[in-house]
């Protein structure tokens, strides 16, 4: 993983090197999440034993919580460069209705367990565009984007008597488009961005629709909606997420 993130942050820094300085614009954006959670984890162990496929928020009783997002990005004639990271972190406890086996250990039936569950999301981003029409509303501009989108997973399951963890993580590659329309020139602008990966075993998808309000110059606010979905299946692991929800949000361009 470490090399994916090494190669990433080598090509934004030589694009953002061989950016014209005079026609850069840098944007900072810190946006406030409050989507639903849905997950499923399977964690199978030695001995062929199969873990049980545990829904997180009906087998584990964890709930939703509201988290932060943060994203830096940089545009400079067709060219942009952008980085993003979010952070989340769940639990929740149950008692178990039937004997379930994780990471190769059997909890019985009965047993009142705790789950934790911490989720970390960086992504890098390069965006070409292919598209603008100037005479189109206030102007409309059509980008195609290749990003990387790295997971860390931090699980753990304990009981008074048993306590375990699994951590995994993956290095995802997703494509797609981000169009941004100015719908009164200097005050609201609209952006949707759709990316996904669909086939293998590690698969990830995203989806964001924003309207942006500059009060005064070089200042937004955000109002979104934002949608992440994601499959890992690593060895002996099988972890399915989805994340949808509304953010607020505010930002700098300088």
């Amino acid at each position: 993983m470490k090399k994916f993130l090494s190669v990433g942050l080598s090509v934004c820094l030589l694009l953002t090197a061989a950016a014209p300085v005079a026609a850069a614009q840098l944007s900072i954006r810190g946006c406030y999440w409050m989507p639903k959670m849905h997950a499923t984890v399977q964690v199978d162990g030695g001995n062929n034993l199969t873990g049980r496929d545990f829904d997180v928020t009906d087998d584990l009783g964890v709930g939703d919580q509201n988290y932060p997002f943060l994203e830096f990005s940089l545009k400079a004639e067709n060219h942009e460069v952008a980085a993003c990271y979010t952070y989340a972190d769940y639990s929740g406890n149950s008692v178990l209705t039937r004997d379930s086996s994780w990471a190769g250990v059997v909890y019985p039936r009965g047993t009142r367990v705790d789950f934790d569950l911490e989720y970390k999301t960086f992504d890098l981003l390069y965006g070409y565009r292919l598209i603008h029409k100037a005479d189109i509303l206030g102007g409309l501009s059509l980008y195609g984007f290749a990003q990387v989108k790295v997971f860390d997973v931090r699980t753990r399951l304990r009981s008074a008597a048993l306590d375990n963890s699994k951590n995994f993580n993956a290095v995802i590659p997703v494509f797609g488009a981000d169009m941004h329309m100015v719908l009164s020139p200097d005050q609201v602008k609209a952006r949707l961005r759709a990316g996904f990966l669909p086939v293998g075993e590690d698969r990830a998808a995203e989806l964001e629709a924003n309207l942006a309000w500059t009060p005064v110059s070089n200042l937004e606010l955000y109002a979104g909606y934002r949608i992440l979905l994601l499959k890992i299946k690593d060895n002996d692991v099988k972890f399915n997420h989805g994340m949808h929800g509304p953010y607020l949000g505010l930002g700098v361009r300088f």
